[in-house]
């Protein structure tokens, strides 16, 4: 499982959501206070990048794949 820096997160989200980036430090707070998965391995914060779609969603932002989901059931709907 791939791993990415906490540092390089806030590119990694606006990468997958299409959003603005959150801040390094509003990512930093969410990985200290547990708001998504996070691990804290020798002085370094690391994310699975197979949780990008969780944090995303942790921290307010829409992944694209379901930003397409919700815009397509809505053209089913009408």
């Amino acid at each position: 499982m791939a791993r990415i820096g906490l540092p390089r997160l806030p590119v990694a989200l606006k990468e997958r959501t299409g959003k603005q980036a959150p801040t390094y430090q509003i990512c930093y707070n969410g990985a200290v206070a547990g708001l998504f998965p996070a691990h804290f391995e020798r002085n370094r914060w690391t994310v699975d990048e197979a949780d990008l779609d969780a944090i995303a969603l942790a921290l307010g932002l829409v992944p694209i794949k379901a930003q397409r989901q919700s815009a397509s059931s809505r053209r089913v709907a009408a």
